[in-house]
């Protein structure tokens, strides 16, 4: 159950054929490479960037989401149009993080694009698995019933049975928030206790679920109930002290609001679309171009759309590569 627990990790169902070189990939890649989390929380990774960007000149807008892309009487990108009016010109190219939804089919004339193109783009499959996610402040951190070793650790996949796990993607596939889900626990302050006031800390519980409720709920207005009623059900079994008087504040997530924050995540899927055998490698984002280059010219694509997909995992620095050999400009391995 745990190895397939991994396998799982993309947002897939147990049976979605190749399910399993996800294990292959990220169990020898955290051994090889090891794993970080950035310093501070998340978002100094994001800030970092704007950091070096705006040191050597350049310029970032936040809240500032696009209404369409911009062509010239070639065809070519020429720069964006932001939902308030102002134009943005490019000097060479325009490069698109947004994924196939959002990029041409919300944001393009669709008679600027091949109608083959664009049906591709209207097609291209998101899957039916979201996220139900808490952010907790806590006292302390969760003490688990199974030795103290695993209270060293900083990050938990917590599952049951092989039959625990079909169990709860059948509820996926028929709409049905799952009764007894497995869990990701990351208590991230166990190594970075800046993240939260000193003797105090941080916890995010992940589990996957439908990314529609068959009966028409919506997860917004079930999150908070899920979470108490189910999901801490799971981990109090597997705990001794997470009670509600260790609970400080909350914050809760869904697919909705993970699309909000980031318009690639459809429906809260954060691999940029469903893993499937015909959406990876050489066919991702579509066959004919994985090659980090959308079909108008000077708009190029990255992002978790583009192989390989998900997770931080040098889409951009691909993209990167392939714009500075276009330009003949000199490029490196990023290595």
């Amino acid at each position: 159950a745990m190895i397939l627990g991994w396998a799982m990790a993309p947002q897939i169902y147990p049976d979605t054929e190749c399910t399993g070189q996800s294990f292959y990939i990220l169990i020898p890649g955290i051994h090889t490479y090891g794993a970080a989390i950035p310093k501070g929380g998340s978002m100094m990774l994001p800030a970092s960037m704007v950091d070096y960007i705006t040191s050597k000149g350049g310029e970032v807008l936040t809240n500032a989401p696009i209404d369409k892309f911009v062509l010239d009487g070639d065809g070519s990108c020429v720069g964006v149009q932001l939902e308030t009016g102002e134009h943005i010109t490019a000097q060479k190219a325009v490069v698109t993080g947004l994924g196939l939804k959002v990029s041409f089919v919300d944001c393009m004339d669709p008679e600027d694009l091949h109608p083959e193109f664009l049906k591709a783009c209207k097609t291209f499959s998101y899957g039916a698995v979201s996220i139900a996610r808490v952010h907790f402040a806590l006292n302390e951190l969760p003490q688990y019933k199974n030795g103290s070793d695993m209270n060293h650790c900083a990050f938990h996949r917590i599952f049951g049975t092989m039959q625990d796990i079909n169990v709860q993607y059948s509820e996926i596939m028929m709409g049905k928030a799952p009764s007894n889900p497995f869990l990701w626990s990351a208590g991230w302050t166990k190594l970075d206790p800046g993240r939260a006031p000193k003797g105090k800390h941080t916890l995010i519980l992940d589990t996957f679920v439908p990314s529609q409720l068959a009966d028409g709920t919506s997860w917004e207005g079930y999150i908070e109930e899920y979470v108490h009623k189910v999901m801490m059900k799971v981990m109090r079994r597997h705990t001794t002290n997470m009670t509600e008087d260790n609970i400080l504040g909350a914050y809760y997530e869904t697919g909705s609001s993970l699309e909000s924050a980031n318009p690639a995540f459809v429906s809260g899927n954060t691999t940029g679309g469903e893993r499937l055998l015909s959406q990876m490698g050489y066919m991702r984002p579509l066959p004919g171009f994985s090659q980090y280059k959308s079909p108008i010219p000077k708009l190029y694509m990255t992002g978790p759309s583009c192989h390989p997909g998900g997770g931080i995992t040098a889409m951009g620095t691909i993209t990167a590569n392939v714009m500075l050999r276009d330009f003949d400009m000199p490029h490196r391995s990023f290595s």
